[in-house]
């Protein structure tokens, strides 16, 4: 049987987005408790009403913003020393029935795996390159303010990981937030999300704290569909966000200067390349 919780952070989302991924997560598993939490200005009425009618999903309207990982929190908070592991995962995501049991099968048979993720892919089917290095100041300056493709992509060759296939398992520092099964026990070790982060960043942060204890696991044999949406392009307030934990991150982990990230990095080339 499956040990395990599971929470969503929403904001403003669509019904029908938030019932697909929860009638996926309801396939899934027989008896994981999935947490509902609403970030929303507005209270997301047909959603509560949805989870009011099945036992297994929890809303819990925050009556305000509390960004992504102090929302996540919450539900780890209520599950800590109840279950002995937490899927985070976003709305815009969809999967089949067997992905709960592959991850949970994997992270279960080594005690050294803090964190599993699966490959991500696109509505199309391409691979979207949530398993990367760690970032540096210069090439996330790049990324957002040098529309030059043939920059960008040399930059992003090593910072994608794109020297792999894809095609096997890796031992990564960040993995994308938006499907991660985390063991709790690593979880309650590094005090869960940084509430300092309000959005962006939060997710390399955690898995980056995970990765200095445990193995985080890329695991290739299961895939889950994401509808990425990178908001941040797009929207003005969501750069804001986007710069203001840009800064958080380096602030903590050092911004040129960072022999952690350089040996890290350096590794992961030698050992996937």
């Amino acid at each position: 049987m499956i040990n395990l919780s599971a929470s969503i952070v929403l904001f403003n989302n669509d019904l029908e987005e938030v019932k697909n991924v929860v009638d996926d997560f309801l396939s899934a598993t027989t008896n994981s408790i999935l947490y509902l939490i609403d970030n929303s200005p507005i209270k997301l009425e047909k959603v509560s009403l949805l989870a009011t009618g099945i036992e297994r999903v929890i809303y819990i309207y925050l009556d305000e913003n509390v960004g992504f990982g102090k929302g996540h929190n919450v539900a780890i908070s209520k599950n800590i020393g109840e279950t002995d592991y937490h899927l985070v995962m976003n709305a815009d995501v969809r999967f089949k029935n067997t992905v709960l049991k592959d991850l949970f099968d994997r992270i279960d048979s080594d005690s050294d795996i803090g964190l599993i993720a699966p490959k991500i892919l696109n509505k199309d089917g391409s691979v979207q390159f949530t398993a990367k290095q760690l970032p540096t100041p210069i090439h996330q300056f790049i990324r957002r303010f040098i529309p030059i493709k043939k920059i960008q992509d040399k930059f992003d060759f090593n910072y994608e990981l794109k020297f792999t296939s894809f095609d096997k398992e890796m031992n990564i520092p960040s993995l994308q937030g938006s499907f991660i099964m985390f063991r709790m026990n690593a979880l309650k070790e590094i005090n869960k999300f940084d509430e300092n982060f309000f959005m962006y960043y939060e997710d390399i942060d955690i898995v980056r704290r995970v990765y200095q204890k445990y193995k985080c696991i890329y695991y290739t044999d299961v895939v889950v569909e994401h509808y990425h949406a990178k908001g941040s392009f797009k929207n003005l307030r969501l750069l804001l966000f986007h710069i203001k934990s840009t800064f958080t991150y380096f602030n903590k982990w050092g911004w040129f200067i960072d022999r952690e990230r350089a040996k890290i990095n350096s590794e992961l080339i030698k050992k996937y390349s």
